[in-house]
């Protein structure tokens, strides 16, 4: 029996495989472009079914398939129109590609005008509205990070506070110190890119040499970033919804050091000055390490106190797109708020940080006849930002302030505030009836007590507002000549900042008097502001009153030719002649102009031969009429050769490949002063009256800085572009840089900025990448960008009897001047050392002990002063950059990774980071715990010192954190390896998964797509530097930090 049914099995099995084999043919078959030159990696796929079959034609364009009968072969290949066929039998296929003109003809917006991508020649990178979008950030500035070869973005003030978190965009690196920042066009017109919002964002192009930027002539020497805003399209109407709820908390924060390792270390640090009766007794250090009375012997850790875990935020955005043969639409509306990390602490919940911002946007494009096509860009924002203010002041504290008293106060002083039982404990006779906790004063240290900063309820709330609108007219002129066109265009920016609220309310400041304690006094409380008079809370009251704080406004007005005309189907001709003019007023200033005229053209030979000419006159009021216009030209050339018949034929996998060099001047008008060939005279008072008093006397010489730039690219792409990478090696010169001059003392006036200065740069960038798309669906692509950038200021009016090596002359841009090198093993050992050492200023000799810093005589002079400064290596700006991404998806499933990081990073790690006690406060950092003994001189930080005195010789300065301090010993010393010390790092800047539901297919559905989202940003760093944010130019835990956060998003499409 088993055996029959083995049996019947296995017949049944061979009919079933007989008949499937029945109904296989195979098709063989070579596919060709237009020229009859093979193809490879040509897809040959079932239509509609790619688990039915599938194959890539090789080398030769040859391929072999097996597919069910009757079914339909397509055959694509990026670039050209698809072709397909349907078989009922075995047989062989012979198919011949064309190109999709509609496909190659991808655009590159280019300075002003767009240009088709294979024949561009200038240095170019464009971010389109997707990579954007997946970045996650509400910030423009912050969602070009890594994504463009030679864009350095990197933190100048370091903070993440809300309303503050864009970072600065640099592209090349340094070329002067008048700024390095590239100019921004937004839709043509200058404008603020951080304004955005990056859901209203079609496209950024990044112009990098000198035939992409010329015919920005004075603006374009820095580099442009060409902002396009989206638009609406032919079809029916769509609407887009988003919303993101975040989470944010510090990617790095000081670790708080207790209050007995505090003490013990101050202990240390009065024996070695002698200040024996000042040190803490033993009951006192067992009173800070066992918390057993926290008034007196406090331990505050005062970012655990004030900060809570996470700071939240929302943001969400809608847009309505759509449109007729007549007229299209896009209409989009965003809304942005930003919570604290500090708590709120005061039941008045303003006294806190945020910040909300609304952006808004409408562009209409209307066909008046079909030769004429008007255009309507309207947008703007508003801004709300909010935070505590210092009393009988309109200004907000900055953020920097607060946290640099959080990171500097004492922490075993006092505490941050007594608590309601303090005055149970210690009742005050002149107060009997109050009730409530107490602020704690600062007892005479420079740092104010933190928490006293949200306590007196006094806060600021500034409204930025912000409208942007272009009207622009096109018109055709094909009945003048074939291709050439007409454009005007008037821009209106303006920009008006208010102050919507403000509060004071000041709270006294308390101390219990312990001496008083321990001898029974009556009354042991002491009130910062003592008086003979009992203190009264008065009354919280709350200003509206739109004071108002700034206000601006720009005019601009442009007029333009345009030419674009192909002959004979192989020769391209484009043409462009501009004239564009711009009026800024600030206030009653007087109001600042410019002017300039631009003309460029362009040829290419079916796309293999390309020449680009541009050409631009700027004038400036900077300059004197004699020197007042400058002329900026480029030229550039490129040989696109993979579109030479002979190289498809030779090298068919060799997809891509094209070369381009490009050499031009452009310009820049930057200075510390307006109308340099001008002076002018202003109404001061003087002892005994008025006087008159003429300004900084004028420099009629002065003349346009320049900037001459070489650029040489290569484009290359293999196995139908799945793989690429582009290349640019790059210099440039910039001469005549404006500088203030060095005046003699005996001259009693100051002058304005001449041309005395000079930078050479030069540098190499990559970006290569690779995609691929899979038969099953799963799409896949990883990429990688680096870049090295190198400067030298060749030329700098240095002091005239100064060092040789103390010049800037022949240093880097945003190098450490001010260096300083250890000697032997870094500290004094002994004493003996100190006595065989070269001699120090009084003060050196006053405070040295073993266990201090033993500095290099740099001038072998004997005498360590500031003569000894001199440059170390290293830059706060990297000159290596790289990032890292990769990105899948399947059917609706996505995923996204992007990586930055630098080599060769520099960062001041300042001087209250790496010596304890400075400004005489009792607060130690994780930093300094490893100090010198003489059982451990390998340490990483000095011996405990309360004054720094020895190092006066250094030079010093301090950030604002106090009216008191305006100085401290050797602040601005850059020690190598110390207070000066590499931070390259490498952050994950960017993570997003995502699934897509699809219900086109649903008749009844009113959506469109539903999209999920988790996002996140900052979410991962690896640095040396591990207590203040890395990515900065300035090393300071004295900023509101740096944030990771963590979002949760839903959009919906219908």
């Amino acid at each position: 029996m088993l055996r029959k049914c083995l049996l019947t099995v296995s017949l049944i099995c061979g009919l079933l495989w007989s008949a499937s084999a029945q109904t296989k043919v195979t098709v063989t078959g070579t596919v060709v472009d237009e020229d009859a030159l093979p193809m490879p990696g040509v897809v040959i796929v079932v239509k509609n079914n790619p688990a039915g079959g599938h194959a890539i034609t090789g080398v030769d364009g040859h391929f072999t398939i097996s597919v069910a009968k009757g079914s339909t072969l397509v055959a694509s290949h990026m670039g050209y129109i698809t072709q397909e066929k349907t078989f009922e039998t075995a047989g062989d296929w012979f198919v011949t590609l064309s190109e999709d003109t509609t496909q190659l003809e991808e655009v590159v917006v280019v300075g002003y005008g767009v240009q088709k991508k294979e024949s561009v020649v200038g240095a170019i990178t464009q971010v389109n509205a997707t990579q954007l979008a997946n970045s996650g950030t509400t910030s423009v500035n912050n969602a070009l990070s890594g994504k463009v070869p030679g864009l350095l973005s990197y933190s100048t003030n370091a903070s993440g506070a809300p309303g503050e978190n864009n970072e600065s965009l640099m592209i090349r690196g340094l070329s002067s110190w008048n700024g390095n920042s590239p100019l921004v066009m937004v839709d043509g017109v200058e404008r603020v890119m951080s304004e955005l919002s990056p859901s209203e964002i079609a496209s950024i192009s990044v112009l990098k040499d000198a035939s992409a930027t010329a015919v920005y002539g004075a603006k374009g020497a820095n580099g442009v970033i060409l902002v396009t805003t989206k638009t609406g399209k032919k079809g029916a109407p769509k609407l887009h919804v988003n919303a993101e709820y975040s989470m944010s908390n510090p990617v790095i924060m000081p670790e708080h050091v207790d209050a007995y390792t505090t003490a013990t270390m101050a202990n240390v640090a009065y024996r070695n000055q002698g200040s024996f009766s000042s040190q803490f007794s033993d009951s006192a250090l067992n009173a800070f390490k066992t918390g057993s009375d926290p008034l007196r012997y406090p331990d505050v850790n005062f970012h655990d106190l004030l900060m809570k875990d996470f700071a939240p935020g929302f943001n969400a955005d809608v847009s309505f797109s759509g449109g007729t043969d007549k007229l299209r639409y896009y209409l989009g509306l965003g809304y942005v708020h930003e919570g604290s990390i500090v708590k709120d602490i005061h039941e008045f919940g303003e006294t806190n940080w945020s910040s909300d911002r609304i952006n808004w946007r409408l562009n209409l494009d209307f066909n008046i006849t079909k030769t004429t096509l008007l255009s309507l860009k309207a947008g703007g924002n508003i801004k709300d930002v909010q935070g505590p203010l210092t009393n009988d002041s309109d200004k907000l504290i900055s953020s920097k302030v607060v946290f640099g008293h959080m990171y500097k106060a004492s922490t075993i002083v006092y505490p941050a505030f007594y608590p309601e039982w303090a005055l149970d404990a210690y009742p005050d006779p002149d107060y009997p009836d109050e009730y409530g906790i107490r602020i704690s004063d600062n007892q005479g240290h420079s740092i104010q007590n933190p928490y006293s900063f949200f306590m007196n309820a006094a806060y600021i709330r500034n409204e930025e507002n912000r409208l942007n609108t272009d009207l622009i007219l096109k018109q055709d002129l094909d009945f003048v000549t074939k291709g050439l066109s007409s454009q005007f265009k008037v821009g209106i920016s303006s920009m008006y900042d208010v102050i919507k609220e403000r509060a004071y309310l000041s709270n006294p400041k308390w101390n219990i008097n312990w001496n008083g304690v321990d001898v029974g006094l009556d009354n042991p409380w002491i009130r910062s502001t003592s008086s003979e008079y009992v203190w009264n809370l008065k009354p919280y009251s709350v200003g509206v009153n739109n004071t108002a704080k700034d206000n601006k406004t720009i005019f601009y007005l442009e007029g333009s030719v345009n030419y674009a005309r192909k002959f004979a189907k192989a020769h391209n001709v484009t043409g462009l002649l501009l004239y564009s003019q711009r009026q800024y007023n600030k206030g009653n200033d007087f109001p600042k102009r410019n002017q300039s005229l631009v003309g460029r053209v362009t040829y290419d030979y079916k796309g293999r031969y390309l020449i680009e000419v541009n050409a631009s006159i700027t004038g400036s009021e900077q300059f004197s009429p004699s020197n007042r216009y400058g002329f900026f030209p480029s030229v550039a050339v490129g040989y696109n050769m993979s579109k030479e018949p002979w190289w498809r034929k030779a090298l068919p996998w060799w997809s891509t490949m094209k070369v381009r060099y490009s050499h031009g001047v452009v310009g820049s008008d930057n200075s510390t002063a307006n109308w340099l060939y001008l002076t002018y005279w202003d109404k001061k008072s003087v002892t005994g009256g008025n006087a008159i008093i003429e300004g900084a006397a004028p420099n009629e010489n002065a003349r346009w800085e320049t900037a001459v730039k070489r650029d040489l690219g290569f484009e290359m792409g293999w196995l139908d572009d799945r793989l690429t990478l582009s290349v640019d090696l790059y210099s440039e010169d910039r001469r005549d840089i404006l500088t203030s001059p060095i005046v003699t003392p005996f001259v009693a006036v100051s002058y304005k900025d001449i041309n005395s200065g000079a930078i050479k740069k030069h540098g190499i960038e990559a970006d290569i990448r690779y995609k691929h798309v899979f038969p099953n669906s799963l799409a896949m692509e990883i990429g990688g960008i680096f870049g090295i950038s190198e400067n030298r200021i060749t030329f700098y009016e240095d002091l005239p009897y100064a060092q040789e090596y103390q010049k800037k002359t022949g240093t880097q841009y945003g190098a450490m001047l001010k260096g300083e090198s250890l000697v032997d093993d870094r500290y004094f050992n002994t004493v003996d050392e100190i006595h065989g050492y070269p001699t120090y200023s009084s003060s050196w000799s006053q405070n040295v002990v073993p266990g201090v810093y033993k500095f290099l005589d740099y001038d072998r002079n004997g005498v360590i002063d500031q003569d000894d400064l001199h440059a170390v290596k290293g830059s706060v700006y990297a000159p290596g950059l790289y990032s890292i991404s990769f990105g899948m998806g399947y059917k609706g499933f996505s995923f996204n990774l992007l990586g930055t990081g630098t080599i060769g990073k520099y960062i001041t790690y300042n001087a209250e980071a790496m010596v304890p006690f400075v400004m005489e406060e009792l607060s130690v950092h994780k930093s300094q715990i490893d100090y010198w003994t003489p059982e451990n001189r390998d340490a990483t930080a000095p011996v405990p010192l309360f004054s720094q005195s020895m190092y006066s010789w250094g030079g010093g300065s301090v950030e604002p954190v106090s009216s008191d301090v305006t100085d401290v010993p050797g602040y601005s010393l850059g020690l190598d390896g110390y207070t000066w010390r590499r931070s390259d790092y490498f952050m994950l800047k960017e993570a997003r998964i995502s699934y897509r539901f699809d219900f086109t297919k649903r008749r009844k559905s009113i959506f469109n797509g539903l999209t999920l989202s988790l996002i996140g940003n900052n979410l991962f760093l690896v640095s040396p530097i591990k207590d203040m944010n890395p990515t900065a130019t300035s090393g300071t835990t004295a900023v509101y930090p740096q944030m990771r956060t963590l979002k949760i998003g839903l959009s919906m499409d219908f």
